[in-house]
């Protein structure tokens, strides 16, 4: 019965890759509520994970059975999403929501740190052009 072990492995791979895209799709979801993205990226970034979901799913069901598509394909793939929105969703979305929070903080401060070092050197050149103006007036004085 090797096309039944095939559909098994087939079945296993699908609820695995709808647990993983479920899971991947959290990560993005907590990047989105934290209202950094506006509504064109959105957009764009909800259009690029379908369209990669797919390709992953496409190239997954090519590895393990042909690519032959059946009803079980869809229900493991549902179900595997499912498994993961009823038990772990919750705890990785405020995972990831404080990962992306705690990013975003780190952020900050590399730009604050970047912010006063421009300050810095923005003021030390205007120091030395102040230097150089009275420099150059005493020598021009000093030459007349």
């Amino acid at each position: 019965m090797v096309v039944l072990e095939v559909q098994f492995i087939t079945f296993i791979y699908m609820l695995t890759t709808g647990f993983i895209l479920a899971l991947v799709f959290d990560f993005y979801r907590a990047l989105r509520s934290l209202g950094y993205l506006g509504d064109i990226i959105t957009k764009l970034i909800d259009f690029s994970f379908c369209i990669l979901a797919g390709v992953i799913v496409f190239i997954i069901l090519l590895r393990a059975n042909l690519g032959e598509i059946r009803f079980y394909i869809f229900l493991s793939l549902l179900l595997g999403a499912l498994i993961y929105n009823q038990t772990l969703s919750s705890f990785f979305l405020r995972f990831f929501s404080s990962l992306w929070a705690e990013f975003f903080k780190l952020i900050n401060k590399f730009l604050k740190v970047i912010k006063k070092i421009y300050k810095f050197f923005k003021n030390l050149l205007k120091r030395l052009q102040q230097i150089l103006f009275k420099f150059k007036s005493k020598l021009s004085s000093f030459l007349d």
